[in-house]
């Protein structure tokens, strides 16, 4: 893959998500819009608490989980609206006009984005830090386990991984999550039936599907990035940023962010011709 370029960024890069020409990512307490042509930061706004991650509300407005027990709905000529919790929101994902959120301490709240109404619809034992929505809710527990969530908190069905789970992604009608002790990427279907799984990662942040899922990029805390093909089958690896802590793709792009920076590089024909 081509690097096309790096930027800095204060710390932490808790998240990075692709909007049309822009790259939303929040790092630290600030959340920026980056130009995906030359990765120079064109917006940005300070909070006074760390912010875990954002997702588009609709054109113009973003919702922002934050470590002091809020999410907040910033809109781009700044106002701020801010939903109270009782935990640190660590993970968030939008389906329609709902956000499911995930906590400090375990909480997961569906959040309606009309009425602002707010309720607590399941608890994990530990922090949630990935959600994500497909047929179920999908939650990356760091207690070790993956939950399918129904409704308002019916759990469907849960398995444990590893001593953590960092990061779940859905894609189509399959999900994978990522682990920490031991390192690796798992991939099931809706029920969670496991369909494949690797191992001999240090500690997977990063679960980034091509377009239409046609494979998934895995990317490690320390720097390793391998691309799978759907059956499982190793097609690249190599060396990104140290310090991996979330990523995207989309249309032969993987932008990824890291301690201290942002990375977007190029796939190649020659990086993607065993996968398509």
């Amino acid at each position: 893959m081509l690097r096309r370029w790096l930027t800095q960024t204060p710390g932490h890069t808790y998240d990075v998500r692709f909007d049309k020409d822009k790259i939303l990512v929040t790092s630290e307490n600030y959340f920026y819009k980056v130009d995906i042509e030359n990765g120079e930061i064109v917006s940005s706004y300070r909070h006074k608490a760390g912010i875990y991650c954002v997702r588009k509300i609709c054109e113009g407005k973003y919702l922002l989980g934050t470590e002091d027990m809020s999410v907040l709905i910033l809109d781009d000529e700044g106002n701020v609206e801010r939903i109270n919790t009782e935990y640190a929101v660590l993970s968030c994902a939008i389906k329609g006009n709902k956000a499911v959120l995930g906590s400090c301490c375990g909480a997961i709240y569906l959040l309606d984005l009309e009425s602002k109404k707010l309720i607590k619809i399941y608890e994990a034992y530990g922090n949630v830090y990935s959600i994500s929505w497909g047929k179920y809710i999908y939650a990356a527990s760091f207690d070790g386990n993956i939950y399918a969530l129904k409704g308002l908190g019916r759990l469907m069905n849960g398995k444990r991984l590893a001593e953590n789970v960092n990061v779940v992604s859905v894609c189509g009608e399959r999900v994978a999550a990522g682990t920490f002790e031991p390192g690796g990427v798992f991939v099931f279907d809706e029920e969670l039936n496991p369909i494949w799984s690797r191992g001999n990662f240090f500690d997977v942040r990063v679960i980034a599907w091509r377009d239409l899922c046609k494979g998934l990029y895995v990317g490690s805390w320390d720097g390793r990035v391998s691309l799978y093909r759907n059956d499982g089958t190793e097609v690249l690896r190599g060396m990104g940023p140290r310090g991996i802590e979330s990523g995207d793709y989309v249309k032969g792009l993987l932008v990824l962010g890291a301690w201290g920076r942002i990375e977007l590089y190029e796939e190649e024909e020659e990086d993607i011709k065993e996968v398509e």
